[in-house]
């Protein structure tokens, strides 16, 4: 997951502003209500024939017309590869709207009649929700829908606050040839920040942990957020009451926040959290295997992301797509969808948190995990 590819195109975003300074600039009220309308656009599958689907992979996906692979086609390659069949697999689309993900960096870059303070934290506080709010979307035209009978969804996207603050740090320098300057947004969160534009390295480091504890503190104060998550428990709920369970990655993110620390930033123990893995679901991590079938001497992955919502640990280490090896917890997700299916194969009766439990039993322990 990590980076999902809604939340990454964001920063596809930001580089175009730097190219094109005349750019419309987008109220947040503007802003808000774009996202909010993307959130509530129809289900979009591109399988035509539903009638013996029983899984869905909410992601991304490419169109008739491009080339490469999306995540989403990744995903779904790995279920087929483990024995299930085309016909009960459909692709629902979760992807970005380039018109609402335009607006919403357009909210950081030049200047507006609203305080950059503002700015900032709107695009903070969307960035990091906005994931969430379009899986709600989703999940209600599941709950609209009358020819789909799903028994597992897949999602291998999410949001965390590291994801968000790398956005904009990695945003806060120019790089040429000769040397790195502060960006627009640079000099901005400077005077922001109340620091001296031309402070060198030190300077620099002090931005970044400003940075930090301004990211969140937005996510931890949002009530929009909250509201959403609030929302997302109720969803899997209602959905859960009609036979559907959702399966999810944990993120990758373990690393960056390591070296985080490493170059000396205080960084709160939640700031790679997913912030989707709220609610009766099971949160898939990723272990290192060591090419071999034993389970008892295998390791969390390095960059597999560690909280108290996570549930079990899958191979994440190239796993073979349709796109060649991939690796992260995206892939570990549908292996464990997998095992979970089997066991309901195997036991029609059992409940989800009995199957959760199943699952934990057999994959929730690792040699090195962190007591």
């Amino acid at each position: 997951m990590g980076y999902s590819e809604a939340i990454c195109s964001l920063n596809t975003g930001m580089n175009a502003k730097k190219a094109d300074s005349k750019k419309p600039y987008f109220r947040v009220a503007q802003v808000r209500d774009a996202l909010e309308a993307e959130a509530l656009k129809p289900l979009t599958i591109k399988e035509t024939d539903r009638s013996e689907a029983s899984i869905a992979v909410m992601d991304i996906f490419r169109s008739d017309d491009q080339h490469g692979w999306r995540h989403g086609d990744k995903v779904r390659s790995i279920l087929l590869n483990q024995g299930v069949g085309e016909n009960e697999v459909v692709s629902l689309d979760n992807g970005a709207e380039s018109a609402g993900i335009e607006k919403l960096s357009n909210l950081i870059w030049g200047e507006g009649d609203e305080s950059f303070s503002k700015r900032l934290d709107a695009y903070i506080e969307l960035s990091v929700s906005h994931v969430l709010s379009n899986t709600n979307g989703r999940m209600k035209g599941l709950l609209q829908s009358e020819d789909l009978n799903l028994q597992w969804v897949n999602q291998s996207q999410g949001s965390s606050r590291v994801e968000v603050y790398n956005l904009l740090a990695n945003n806060t320098l120019d790089h040429d040839e000769e040397q790195e300057t502060l960006s627009v947004l640079g000099r901005q969160l400077c005077r922001e920040f109340q620091l001296e534009e031309d402070g060198g390295a030190e300077n620099l480091k002090i931005l970044n942990q400003k940075l930090i504890d301004r990211v969140d503190e937005v996510v931890d104060d949002s009530e929009h957020l909250k509201s959403l998550q609030d929302e997302h428990r109720e969803l899997l709920d209602k959905l859960q009451e009609r036979g559907t369970y959702f399966v999810t990655s944990a993120g990758n993110n373990a690393d960056e926040l390591r070296d985080l620390r490493r170059y000396g930033y205080i960084v709160p123990p939640d700031f790679d959290d997913d912030v989707t893995s709220v609610g009766s679901k099971l949160v898939v991590g990723a272990r290192f295997t060591r090419g071999t079938e034993e389970l008892e001497d295998d390791e969390m992955a390095f960059f597999s992301s560690l909280y108290p919502e996570v549930d079990v640990w899958l191979d994440g280490f190239n796993i073979p797509t349709v796109a060649g090896p991939s690796t992260g917890t995206s892939y570990a997700a549908p292996l464990a969808l997998v095992e979970m299916n089997k066991l309901r194969g195997e036991h029609p009766e059992t409940d989800f948190l009995t199957l959760e439990s199943q699952m934990r039993e057999r994959f929730g322990h690792l040699a090195n995990y962190p007591e």
